[in-house]
C-alpha cells in the first residue's frame, strides 16, 4: 500500500442490531479493523483480540471493530446468519463492535487492495477511513510492532 487507500462507504449492521455507516461511524482517532471473509477465519481473527484490547487500554482514542464480510447474495439470510453469530457472542460490547457487511466482496477487496479472501486483514484507519497501516493473517509480535506506531498516532502508511 504505497498510496492513498480509503475505506469505502458501506452500510452494515452490528450484532447489537444497530445500523452502521462506514467509515462515517468509525469512533476512534485510530480504528483497528479486522476483516474476515470466511467463517473458518474466526480463529485467525481471535488471535488479534488481546492486541486489540491492549491497544484500546493504552490509547484512549483507539477503537476496534471486527468486520465479517459476506457476499451480497447472503443478504436475504441475514437474520439467520447474524442471529447465529449473535447467539455465539454473549458480550454486548463484542456484539456492538462486530459489524457484518453484505456486499460485493471483489469490489470491496479491490478498493482496499486486499489480494485474497484466503486470509484475514488488520487495517488501521482514521475517522475518515484513510488506511494508514495494515497487516494480514494471524497476529504475531512482529505485526504488532509494525502497527503499534500507527495506533499511537504515526501517519506514514505501512504494511506488515
Amino acid at each position: 500500500m504505497q498510496h492513498d487507500v480509503r475505506f469505502p462507504p458501506v452500510m452494515g449492521m452490528n450484532l447489537a442490531g444497530a445500523d452502521v455507516r462506514l467509515p462515517e461511524d468509525l469512533q476512534g482517532r485510530r480504528n483497528l479493523l479486522v476483516i474476515a471473509f470466511r467463517r473458518s477465519q474466526q480463529e485467525d481473527v481471535d488471535t488479534w483480540l488481546p492486541f486489540a484490547d491492549e491497544s484500546m487500554r493504552r490509547h484512549s482514542d483507539v477503537r476496534f471493530f471486527e468486520l465479517p464480510v459476506l457476499a451480497t447474495g447472503y443478504r436475504l439470510a441475514r437474520p439467520w446468519i447474524d442471529g447465529g453469530m449473535r447467539a455465539g457472542i454473549p458480550d454486548p460490547g463484542v456484539r456492538a463492535r462486530t459489524i457484518t457487511l453484505y456486499l460485493d466482496k471483489a469490489w470491496f477487496r479491490g478498493v482496499l487492495e486486499l489480494p485474497s479472501e484466503d486470509r484475514i486483514y488488520a487495517l488501521i484507519a482514521d475517522r475518515t477511513g484513510h488506511v494508514v497501516a495494515r497487516a494480514d493473517g494471524v497476529f504475531t509480535a512482529a505485526k504488532a510492532a509494525t502497527l503499534e506506531p500507527f495506533l499511537a498516532g504515526g501517519d506514514e502508511a505501512a504494511t506488515g
